[in-house]
């Protein structure tokens, strides 16, 4: 839904264009099931030049994954389930640093996909890439080890525990699942102010205004992100003994998460 406190930022990007502030809708017509295609159509333009412009939309974006990968790495599995694999580009680094490991990747992106699968050539006989939304993903095997960075905050608050559940019965017990992604501050002047410094951040890194503006509005209006205290909750509820943050900047975290119970 619309996240008033957010207005400011993305009103600066209109301004710094020379347009008037940018107006919002109000709640989201999209349905609370799935990723919205508010998200999907959002990807479909950053994969254009996806590995330019994260870079540009997320201050610090090579220290984030260098932490997110080395931490899989860290717990040498054989089998991976990489969710959101986008262009590859993470995922070839995760097949450098886990050599013995098999990856699947999943992405909901026609597009994505195909990038995937062209860069991943090199590895193709350890990594499968599933065009596939996570939600209707349906294993016949279990994991150890999963990956997911920048994906999760597109699926709705209402249905995230109950992806988190399935995440972890896909994973064999104690394995561990690494959750990079996008955070919300509870107190709304903090979420201001980390909105506004990535918001310049954004443009002084050379990212087209109206892709700014884009960005912004998309977190606004159609993202659905938890503090980072509500990431560690729900993790605990979708079955996972222990979430730990490990890295956390500019408004994005990296969670350790550990299975716990039985896989089916």
């Amino acid at each position: 839904m619309t996240r008033p406190d957010d207005h400011t930022a993305v009103a600066g990007v209109r301004h710094a264009r020379g347009g008037t502030p940018v107006e919002y809708v109000g709640e989201s017509d999209h349905g609370e099931g799935t990723v919205n295609q508010a998200a999907h159509d959002y990807y479909a333009a950053l994969q254009r030049d996806y590995d330019t412009m994260i870079r540009q939309l997320v201050p610090r974006y090579d220290e984030m994954v260098e932490c997110a990968v080395g931490l899989l790495a860290h717990s040498a599995p054989l089998s991976v389930l990489d969710i959101g694999t986008g262009t590859g580009t993470v995922t070839k680094r995760i097949a450098s640093r886990v050599p013995d490991a098999h990856i699947t990747g999943v992405d909901a992106s026609p597009a994505m996909v195909q990038d995937a699968t062209d860069r991943l050539a090199g590895v193709a006989e350890r990594v499968t890439v599933l065009h596939c939304d996570i939600e209707d993903f349906a294993p016949d095997h279990t994991f150890d080890a999963g990956f997911s960075n920048l994906v999760l905050h597109n699926v709705p608050t209402t249905t995230k525990t109950d992806l988190l559940r399935n995440l972890s019965s896909w994973l064999h017990p104690r394995a561990v699942l690494v959750w990079g992604d996008l955070i919300r501050f509870d107190a709304p002047e903090l979420q201001q102010s980390a909105v506004s410094a990535r918001c310049a951040f954004a443009l002084a890194a050379g990212c087209d205004p109206a892709f700014v503006e884009e960005n912004f509005r998309k977190e606004s209006a159609d993202d659905h992100p938890l503090s980072v205290d509500a990431m560690r909750v729900m993790a605990l509820a979708g079955g996972f003994a222990s979430a730990d943050v490990v890295w956390a900047r500019d408004g994005f975290v990296v969670l350790y998460l550990r299975n716990g119970g039985t896989s089916p």
